[in-house]
C-alpha cells in the first residue's frame, strides 16, 4: 500500500477527486519551482518538523540553520518523553492511510538502517488498537477478538482489535536531537524571530530577533508548530493549536505494565514499572504549564483502558505540549499560497469551468511551510520533510501528494463551495 502513487488512485476531484484524471496535475495542486540557491535553508522551529528537515536537507547535500527560540531542540510540543510509531489506519482504503502508511515505513526503514532506534529509544514491543467496529484483513495488523487481544496485552482489554508488530515507542525529544546532529545543521537557540523581511524582487529573506542577530538566505521554511499562522503571508492557514498532557505513574506493587503500547480514546505506554499515558486534548488552548487536573484525568482514562492495571496516586511526572492541527487532519507541506493573489486568480472556480481555464495557486517567493501534523508527528514529520527537502532541491516526489498537503488546498476548496 505505502509505495503507491496517490495520482494514479483515480479517486480524487479537484481537491484531491479527480475522477480518473491525474489529481496531482489540476492546475491548483501544481508545485511552483523551487527557489533558486543552495545557501543554507534557514528554518523556524527546531522541533520534529525542523529537525526531520535539517536530516533530509543534510542527505541531498543541502544545510539548514535551525532557529529555534527555545534552548535547545524539542523545546515545545515534540518534547514529549514517549511517544507512539505505529501506522494509521482506515477501514475502507483513503489517500491519507496511504501517506501516513508510507511514512510509517520510512520510519521503520530508517530505524533499522542506521543508529537511530538506539538514539531515539526505540521500543519494539508492538501496539495493540481497541476498535468499536470491525476491520477487514490487512497486511499492516492482524484482526483479533477481545480475547486474543487481551492475551496479547498481558491484562484484561474490553473489546477487540487490531495488532501491530511493527509498531513501538520513543523518545521524540531525543529522536529531534538524533536528526539535529547527524545533520550537521547550525542550531541556533534563543532566537526569537521580531521580523521577517522579504527581498523587493523575491529574491530570499532577512530575519531579525529580538537581541538583533541576524541571517539572510534565499529559502525560508516556518516549522513553528502552533505559531504557523504568526505571519502575514501564513495567517490564512488554518492551523489550530491543540494543548496535550502525558502523565507517566509508577505500577502499584505486584501490578504488570501491558506488554504492548495499548491504544484506543487514550493510550498507555509501558516502561519497565511505570507507564505513560495520555493524552489529553484542549483545543485552542496555548498554555503549555502542566496540570494536575490533567494528571487525574490520565489516570482516570488509564482506568477505562486497562481495567486491571492500576498505578500509585501520586504522577511521577506530567509533560504538556501545543500542537499544531489543521481541518483535515492533514499536514501542511511545501510553497505557501499568495492568499491575496490566489482569490483573484481562482475567482469563478465555483462556476465548474474546466481545470484548464485555471493557472497554478500563485505562491510567496522563497517561503515554505512544514507542519500541522497534530498527534503523527513521529510518524509523518521525517517523512514529509524528506518529500519537501526533495521539492526543495530540485525534484518530484512531493508532488502526487500535492492534493493532500498543498497548503493551498483550503483556500481552494472555500473558492469551489462559494
Amino acid at each position: 500500500m505505502s509505495g503507491r502513487n496517490p495520482s494514479r488512485r483515480g479517486r480524487r476531484r479537484g481537491d484531491g477527486r479527480a475522477n480518473g484524471t491525474d489529481a496531482s496535475a489540476l492546475p491548483w495542486c501544481r508545485l511552483p519551482p523551487p527557489p533558486a540557491g543552495d545557501d543554507p535553508v534557514l528554518v523556524v522551529g527546531a522541533g520534529l518538523a525542523g529537525c526531520s528537515l535539517a536530516r533530509a536537507l543534510a542527505e541531498r547535500g543541502r544545510r539548514a540553520v535551525l532557529l529555534e527560540r527555545g534552548t535547545g531542540a524539542a523545546a515545545g510540543a515534540s518534547g514529549n518523553p514517549a511517544g507512539i510509531a505505529k501506522p494509521y489506519v482506515t477501514r475502507a482504503p483513503t489517500a491519507p492511510a496511504d501517506f501516513l502508511g508510507a511514512a510509517h515505513d520510512a520510519l521503520l526503514r530508517r530505524l533499522s538502517a542506521d543508529a537511530l532506534a538506539a538514539a531515539s529509544g526505540y521500543r519494539p514491543c508492538g501496539a495493540l488498537q481497541l476498535t468499536e467496529s470491525v476491520y477487514p484483513d490487512h497486511p499492516r495488523y492482524r484482526v483479533l477478538d477481545a480475547a486474543a487481544l487481551s492475551s496479547e496485552a498481558g491484562t484484561t482489554l474490553g473489546g477487540g482489535g487490531l495488532a501491530f508488530d511493527a509498531a513501538g515507542w520513543l523518545d521524540p525529544s531525543a529522536l529531534c536531537r538524533a536528526f539535529v546532529a547527524d545533520s550537521g545543521a547550525e542550531l541556533v537557540t534563543g532566537a526569537d524571530i521580531t521580523t521577517m523581511t522579504p527581498g523587493r524582487a523575491g529574491d530570499g529573506w532577512t530575519l531579525v530577533a529580538a537581541d538583533g542577530r541576524r541571517w539572510r538566505g534565499s529559502t525560508l521554511v516556518l516549522a513553528s508548530g502552533a505559531s504557523l499562522g504568526s505571519t502575514p503571508w501564513t495567517d490564512e492557514l488554518p492551523v489550530f493549536p491543540a494543548r496535550g498532557q502525558i502523565t507517566r505513574f509508577a505500577l502499584a506493587t505486584g501490578c504488570q505494565a501491558p506488554r504492548r503500547v495499548v491504544t484506543g480514546r487514550h493510550y498507555a505506554i509501558p516502561d519497565g514499572d511505570t507507564v505513560y499515558v495520555g493524552a489529553t486534548f484542549d483545543r485552542g488552548i496555548t498554555d503549555a504549564a502542566p496540570r494536575a487536573s490533567d494528571d487525574a484525568a490520565n489516570r482516570t482514562a488509564l482506568a477505562e483502558l486497562l481495567p486491571d492495571v492500576t498505578v500509585r496516586s501520586r504522577a511521577l511526572s506530567g509533560h504538556a505540549g501545543v500542537r499544531a492541527t489543521t481541518p483535515d487532519r492533514m499536514p501542511l507541506i511545501g510553497p505557501v499560497p499568495d492568499a491575496g493573489a490566489g482569490r483573484h486568480r481562482h475567482a469563478e472556480l465555483s462556476r465548474g469551468l474546466p481545470p484548464t481555464r485555471y493557472p497554478p495557486p500563485p505562491c510567496v517567493p522563497g517561503l515554505a511551510v512544514l507542519g500541522g501534523f497534530g498527534s503523527r508527528g513521529i510518524v509523518a514529520a521525517p517523512f514529509a520533510a524528506s518529500l519537501l527537502a526533495d521539492w526543495l532541491c530540485g525534484g518530484e516526489r512531493l508532488q502526487p501528494w500535492a492534493p493532500l498537503v498543498h497548503p493551498a488546498r483550503f483556500a481552494i476548496r472555500a473558492l469551489r463551495r462559494r
